[in-house]
C-alpha cells in the first residue's frame, strides 16, 4: 500500500501532471453552482395566447379592429317613403284622384261611383274593372262599368235635350267648390252637403266632397 502512495507521489513530482489536466472535483460533494449547465431553467410569463414581439417579450394579442364585418341593425325592413299604397281592384278610390295627386286605380280600372252604402253611411267609389270610357253624353250601360273616372251613368232625363240619345249616358260627376260642368247651363248639384257622407280619406284632400253635373 505505502509503494502505491509512493509511486504516485513520485509521478507527480518527476513526471507532472498532464497539460490541460484540471479535474473539477466540486461536483463530489453533492454541491451544484449551476454557472456550467447553461440549461434553460424554463420559467417564463407567457401570456394566454402565447403570443410575443419580436424583443421576446410577450403581448396580449388584442388588437384594433377597425375592419369588423359585422352587419349593421338599423332596425328596420325596409324604407318607408311616407307614400300611401297604390289601389288595388275593390279599393275604395276619389273620382279626382289624378287632379288631386291622390293614388289612382290601376291599370283597366276606373274609379266607379257605387251609390249609398248603408253599413258605413256615405257615398262611395270603388276601382272597377273598366268596360269602357265614357265621358259626358256618351251611351253608357248600366250594369257594367263603361263611364271614364268622374263620370256615372245615369238616365237619359237628367241631361238637357240633344245632349243623350240613349237610354242611359255617362254624366259628369264635380267638384262642388270648384264647380265646371260641360254641357250648356248645367249646374253642379252636391250629392250631399254633409262632408260626413263621403269616405273620411275625403275630408283630407281639396276636393272633400263631390256634385253631378245636371240640368237646373
Amino acid at each position: 500500500m505505502k509503494r502505491t502512495i509512493l509511486c504516485v507521489i513520485c509521478a507527480a513530482v518527476f513526471g507532472g501532471c498532464a497539460p490541460g489536466f484540471n479535474p473539477d472535483l466540486s461536483g463530489l460533494d453533492g454541491t451544484d453552482d449551476g454557472s456550467t449547465g447553461g440549461m434553460d431553467t424554463g420559467s417564463g410569463t407567457g401570456t394566454s395566447d402565447g403570443s410575443t414581439d419580436d424583443t421576446g417579450s410577450t403581448t396580449d394579442g388584442s388588437t384594433d379592429d377597425t375592419g369588423s364585418t359585422g352587419s349593421t341593425d338599423t332596425g328596420e325592413t325596409g324604407t318607408d317613403t311616407g307614400e300611401p299604397d297604390p289601389l288595388k281592384p275593390g279599393d275604395l278610390c276619389h273620382p279626382f284622384a289624378a287632379l288631386l295627386g291622390e293614388p289612382e286605380c290601376p291599370m283597366q280600372t276606373s274609379c266607379e261611383y257605387q251609390f249609398w252604402d248603408m253599413q258605413e253611411k256615405y257615398h262611395f267609389w270603388t276601382c272597377e274593372l273598366t268596360e269602357g270610357n265614357g265621358v259626358f253624353g256618351e251611351e253608357c250601360d248600366l250594369n257594367t262599368n263603361s263611364c271614364a273616372s268622374g263620370h256615372r251613368c245615369a238616365v237619359e232625363w237628367t241631361f238637357a235635350p240633344g245632349d243623350c240619345d240613349a237610354l242611359y249616358c255617362c254624366a259628369e260627376q264635380c267638384d262642388v267648390l270648384n264647380p265646371t260642368c260641360t254641357g250648356t247651363d248645367y249646374t253642379c248639384a252636391p250629392l250631399s252637403q254633409n262632408t260626413d257622407d263621403f269616405p273620411p280619406f275625403f275630408q283630407d284632400t281639396e276636393i272633400p266632397y263631390i256634385g253631378e253635373c245636371a240640368k237646373p
